[in-house]
């Protein structure tokens, strides 16, 4: 099969995605994000905004927040605020209008799976036209965008392996496969591999329990987990101790570095365990805050306030006002910003998509059962993405799990 002749992608959409990849440039990309929608929505003439859980709260918090921001704080940090958060909204939106408008059979799936594939031959020139063995330069090499790999690898290994479906051509597929095992491999990214594991994982389990030939799906799934554990046992022994060592401290310090419970009283042990200290640091400002900014926060351009500056920071312009605009958590991200409101809306949109997920999985349908398993693995490892590394509320649009979340709703509704 030619991919360009394929009726099955959008390309527009296609050359948008790939356009960010060279751009570099997560600014213009949303600019030329909404062009593209309103492109869309023109043409079509009607706007859907999804019929989700939570969402309808979650946008009522960023009309509020940015009001109350822009009374109180500068509109540079307002618009840098609402910089983070928007753009994965915008993909929900996007994923939703157009699964609705689709009258052609169209594949988001296919489309974003090329997608995928092209950051992940990026990554791979990068690295053979300046290879290095350095653990940082690796990760910087292969962690352009691994967090939308993480999502298509466990989506398309579930197509490929236990629904036995061809979508591109077999050879086409594998290679796929194969370049984005590699990339998210190399970017030896914590959260960039658990988060693939997840959802591959969910998916097994859910596999077996929803789908039929349930004797072959264990077979499968015992048999790909064997491989990967081969595959990892010879690429620690293939590349060098100053890489694995690097990683493997990493992996160990994992639990001290969210353990809230520690004591931090200096910089050094804030910057040695930052995670936890940011942690710390939002909960005592939101518990020292009045009733009212607890329940709908500061408003857009709040960030969170910080006693333990690292001297780095300083120089370099991180901190503004004693003030950080994002931890990596994204929830605490939304603490100071739409207090308990903002949380309670973000939240609400995971739990109502996997409720809605094992609803789907209980249909005679193969197709909804397929999608419901995806969304349920979607949000569990999104879940886990914005709790390490701010998923949804971060300076990259979360492009893939926000388009593939909107796209099933609407299939859903249209089904039914």
């Amino acid at each position: 099969m030619q991919i360009y002749r394929d009726k099955e992608i959008y390309y527009g959409l296609l050359i948008l995605m790939i356009s960010r990849i060279f751009l570099g440039n997560e600014e213009v990309f949303f600019v030329l994000s909404l062009i593209y929608f309103f492109a869309c929505v023109s043409r079509t003439m009607k706007l859907r905004i999804p019929q989700m859980a939570g969402l309808k709260l979650y946008m009522t918090f960023i009309i509020y927040s940015t009001i109350i921001g822009f009374c109180l704080y500068s509109a540079r940090n307002v618009v840098r605020d609402l910089f983070y958060i928007v753009p994965t909204v915008l993909w929900i939106i996007i994923g939703y209008n157009l699964c609705a408008d689709n009258k052609t059979g169209k594949s988001l799936l296919k489309t974003l799976y090329l997608y995928g594939l092209v950051i992940s031959i990026k990554c791979v020139i990068d690295f053979l036209l300046n290879p290095t063995l350095d653990f940082n330069q690796i990760r910087i090499v292969f962690g352009t965008y691994v967090y939308d790999i993480g999502f298509l690898l466990p989506i398309m290994a579930f197509e490929m392996v236990i629904l036995k479906r061809i979508i591109f051509s077999t050879k086409v597929d594998r290679f796929i496969l194969l370049l984005m095992i590699v990339q998210i491999g190399l970017s030896f990214g914590r959260i960039a591999i658990l988060e693939p594991l997840i959802a591959f994982s969910i998916i097994s389990i859910l596999s077996i329990k929803s789908m039929e030939n349930k004797g072959r799906t264990i077979k499968i799934l015992a048999g790909i987990f064997l491989a990967l554990t081969i595959a990892v046992v010879v690429l620690f022994y293939a590349l060098p101790d100053s890489t694995t060592s690097v990683f493997l401290a990493k992996i160990e310090n994992s639990a001290t570095e969210i353990n809230t419970k520690q004591n931090i009283d200096s910089i050094a042990s804030a910057m040695q365990n930052w995670r936890a200290y940011e942690m710390q640091a939002t909960l005592k400002q939101w518990g020292k805050s009045g009733i009212l900014s607890q329940i709908f926060g500061h408003g857009m351009g709040k960030g969170i306030e910080l006693e333990f500056v690292p001297y780095n920071w300083k120089s370099a312009g991180m901190v503004e006002n004693g003030e950080m605009p994002l931890a990596h958590n994204g929830f605490y991200t939304l603490l100071p910003k739409g207090g308990l409101f903002a949380v309670i809306s973000m939240l609400l949109i995971f739990a109502g998509a996997i409720h809605k997920g094992f609803q789907m999985t209980k249909y005679e349908n193969r197709d909804r059962k397929v999608s419901g398993i995806i969304l349920i693995s979607i949000m569990v490892a999104g879940f886990a993405n914005m709790w390490v590394v701010r998923g949804a509320v971060c300076s990259e649009a979360f492009l893939v799990w926000g388009s593939i979340l909107g796209w099933i709703y609407a299939e859903e509704r249209h089904r039914g």
